[in-house]
């Protein structure tokens, strides 16, 4: 069966009341979709796709709007059987639930709910053996889906000291104690209460799959940023307020994530991912994601670095990659065999040397006209055959094993730096953390 599930109204929450049925119905498996009309309108397609609507009303407010939502169902298909179903269902059934609706739950109403969408196809739209159930018996607890509804940054959030933060809506009791002549709780509950609380951290959990096979990519990375800091693609080489590695079939969890969050999934052999939305899963999480990602094969051609002080040749190899039905990728020297960079750098030591070439074409304008024309650049980095390292700074030099006080240079007269020296390393990985942020 397909089932419709319509909010009105809870108080700017997430609404859970239709996350739980959500979760019940689709577990007997039938086929759900939620709306909450608070962010979007109940259109005629969900209604013409329906085999039933159950419309929740967990209080006075929502009466008023579930009744304008029945009705407007029953204009567009006056036969879809349909049902209200929580806390208020039953407060005056008796006066206007006539040609409105056919089954009225009130109470707990997850598998009286469940046992009505079951039957009404075979038994009619009112199925139960009475027009109006109050249930007020304990049944076990069913964790929400919460992939059928909008994300919770769609709803309200917690301010504090100027921070917003997600607000996860539980029900913490279904009775009260009291009775209270204005309130219908008693009269369903007759004085009795049940709680029942779930709490969840802001988690993403999910897997990283190959997108042509469907497969699980072991060596994938996934990255999370502040998505108030940068979005997409702008958030590679920021320092990431996370990371994990996906485990043999692919899977993963992230917990405790910012309340607006970007992720980023690499793995060898395949295109970035930037996922823009949650895909609706079985995860068992606030968050779910099936991340699918492209298998990429780079195949073009390299770039020397004196080519980079020649502009009208570089942009003519640009084109031509642009141009071919088989290429996509190039290679270019962003630190070269002579030790020279391509950007100017940060790093005190780089600096001091001069290794920088003004002169040539910078990192930033050679990566600007790869992404102009959708070209995947690989960056070669040389690293310990650097003879401006070398001679500025000796004692981090190889030495001839003939004569220990001779710099060793190779067959074109460039020396190299010792690899074992944790200064060369600490060198080296700046230079390249500074390229990697370009």
């Amino acid at each position: 069966m397909r089932i419709v599930l319509v909010s009105g109204y809870e108080l700017g929450h997430q609404p859970i009341n239709l996350a739980v049925p959500g979760a019940a119905l689709g577990d007997a498996g039938h086929e759900v979709r939620c709306v909450d009309t608070s962010i979007s309108p109940l259109g005629d397609d969900a209604i013409d796709w329906a085999d039933a609507v159950a419309v929740s009303v967990p209080m006075h407010t929502a009466m008023r709007l579930a009744i304008e939502t029945a009705r407007y169902v029953r204009s567009r298909r006056p036969g879809l059987p349909t049902c209200f179903y929580g806390l208020y269902a039953a407060v005056g059934a008796d006066r206007w639930s006539a040609g409105l609706v056919d089954q009225v739950i009130a109470g707990e109403y997850e598998s009286a709910l469940v046992d009505w969408v079951g039957s009404v196809g075979r038994d009619g739209p009112r199925s139960l053996p009475q027009a109006v159930v109050i249930n007020t018996a304990r049944g076990p607890s069913t964790t929400p889906d919460r992939s059928l509804l909008h994300p919770l940054d769609s709803y309200a959030m917690l301010e504090v000291a100027g921070e917003h933060h997600l607000v996860g809506y539980v029900e913490t009791s279904r009775g009260c104690r009291h009775r209270c002549r204005h309130c219908p709780v008693p009269v369903i509950y007759d004085g009795s209460d049940h709680m029942a609380v779930q709490v969840y951290r802001n988690t993403v959990a999910g897997q990283v799959v190959d997108a042509s096979n469907g497969r699980p990519v072991p060596g994938a990375t996934i990255y999370v940023y502040d998505g108030k800091r940068c979005q997409g693609r702008d958030c590679r080489g920021l320092p990431p307020l996370q990371m994990v590695d996906v485990d043999p079939d692919g899977r993963f969890i992230m917990e405790d994530l910012p309340p607006t969050f970007q992720l980023m999934v690499k793995a060898p052999g395949y295109a970035l991912l930037f996922p823009q939305s949650l895909d609706p899963g079985d995860c068992g999480q606030p968050y779910c994601l099936r991340a699918a990602m492209k298998p990429f094969q780079a195949r073009g051609f390299y770039i020397p670095f004196h080519v980079l002080y020649n502009r009208d040749l570089v942009r003519e190899r640009l084109d031509l990659i642009a141009r071919s039905d088989v290429l996509n990728a190039v290679v270019v020297d962003m630190k070269s065999d002579f030790g020279e960079l391509a950007w100017e750098p940060r790093n005190p030591i780089a600096r001091e040397l001069g290794v920088y070439q003004p002169n040539a074409m910078s990192a930033q304008e050679f990566l600007a006209l790869c992404r102009e024309r959708g070209i995947y650049a690989i960056a070669r980095f040389v690293t310990f055959k650097d003879n401006p390292l070398a001679k500025g700074r000796p004692e981090w030099a190889v030495r001839a094993a003939s004569n220990p006080d001779e710099i060793w240079l190779d067959g074109e007269g460039l020396a190299w730096v010792d690899p074992y020296r944790h200064e060369v390393w600490e060198y080296e990985i700046d230079l390249a953390k500074e390229l990697a942020e370009l």
